[in-house]
């Protein structure tokens, strides 16, 4: 009986190795965007798989079914999208936070590039980057009785990739009706 169990335990750990995997890639999570006829195609995960990544976003028309894929670039990360709905402002969009990934001497990826803020509009068509390239994001929100973005992080101004005392830590506000730093 122990042959039996050991043979097919061999056997099965063989046939699941040995399928071919599939390197395509496949939105799966979707979202909806509330107040509008979109739902967001992604795909989100804390861990680069295959070290491949994943660099594009798609938008699809729940009536129409037309779809509006936005690329990034081809080594960054995209986080998860998330929605800001102001109804009182006439403010709704789509902000993700998307990291370019650094290969190591093993040539596996790394995160600790800036995080930059990109919005989106709710269909996808237009794409406007609100942080400064240089300028490491870490936490941010948004309040909505002024339709401001509260973005804090810091300005790594010995390039090194790492906060230190050499660096300018930053609080920033965004105005989320024009998309223009206020201070």
């Amino acid at each position: 009986m122990r042959k039996i169990i050991f043979i097919f335990t061999v056997m099965f750990n063989l046939l699941s190795n040995g399928q071919e995997k599939n390197n395509e890639f496949y939105y799966d999570k979707l979202k909806e965007v509330e107040g509008t006829d979109y739902v967001i195609g992604f795909h989100f995960s804390r861990y680069i798989v295959n070290d491949s990544n994943f660099s594009s976003l798609i938008f699809i028309n729940t009536k129409t079914g037309k779809k509006n894929q936005v690329d990034f670039p081809k080594d960054t990360r995209v986080g998860m999208p998330e929605q800001i709905k102001i109804d009182s402002l006439n403010i709704n969009l789509i902000f993700v936070r998307v990291n370019s990934l650094e290969q190591n001497a093993n040539n596996k990826s790394y995160n600790i590039n800036p995080s930059q803020i990109i919005i989106l509009s709710t269909d996808g068509k237009t794409k406007t980057q609100l942080t400064d390239n240089d300028f490491f994001v870490k936490h941010l929100t948004y309040n909505k009785n002024t339709g401001t973005m509260v973005v804090s992080g810091y300005y790594d101004k010995n390039k090194n990739n790492k906060f230190d005392e050499q660096d300018n830590s930053d609080i920033i506000l965004y105005n989320l009706k024009t998309l223009k730093r206020i201070n």
